[in-house]
């Protein structure tokens, strides 16, 4: 995908799960959210701003009132909502939402909670020719590319959040082969963790890899 810009800070966004919002117009409700604060955000960028409160409480209307989900839980930072025919979602006060449904695997314990690993094919295009090239030339050579070396390359490392979750995460060589890679875009699987605090382990579950 086109790595978008963020809302908040304006810099490039590498949609990850756990580090990165989607916020779509959809959920707007007579102007609240405010429709300038609707787009791609660093989850931190978001949790940071004024906004996450308004997001979290449409976002949770959507889900419920329009979709169908029903709350399972709710704490002081999170609910979490599920539907019948999907597994369940948490939404943070900040405004972020996770997916609590991972492959098999055990997750790693860390402070606080756990990180889950997801991989996934992922297509990048920057308009930043250095940055594709230096992941380029390292997949090729070496068969993978570390994900925390591309946000110190795009200077967005001080928006990662749970930077554990990206202990050991990487680029590998996805099902295109570099002959056909762009000078600006190129495809690779991505396999990285999500950060999961201990106050929803209880409602993740396990599905088919992401």
């Amino acid at each position: 995908m086109r790595a978008a810009t963020c809302v908040g800070c304006g810099r490039v966004v590498v949609h990850l799960d756990g580090q990165a919002e989607k916020l779509d117009s959809f959920y707007l409700e007579d102007d609240d959210p405010p429709p300038e604060s609707a787009g791609i955000w660093h989850r931190r960028c978001l949790e940071e701003s004024s906004h996450g409160e308004s997001w979290y409480q449409a976002r949770v209307r959507n889900h419920v009132a329009v979709r169908g989900y029903a709350e399972i839980a709710t704490t002081n930072a999170w609910t979490v909502v599920r539907h019948p025919r999907s597994g369940p979602v948490a939404f943070a006060r900040g405004g972020a939402a996770l997916s609590l449904t991972f492959a098999g695997g055990r997750p790693r314990r860390v402070a606080g909670g756990a990180v889950y690993r997801v991989a996934h094919e992922y297509n990048l295009e920057l308009d930043d020719r250095d940055a594709i090239a230096v992941i380029r030339d390292a997949l090729s050579a070496d068969g993978e590319f570390p994900i925390p070396s591309l946000f110190q390359l795009l200077d967005i490392a001080d928006r990662v959040v749970h930077p554990e979750a990206l202990e050991n995460a990487v680029f590998r060589p996805g099902p295109s082969v570099p002959g056909e890679w762009y000078a600006r875009a190129i495809s690779a699987r991505a396999e990285y963790g999500v950060f999961v605090p201990d106050e929803l382990a209880p409602h993740v579950v396990r599905g088919r890899l992401r």
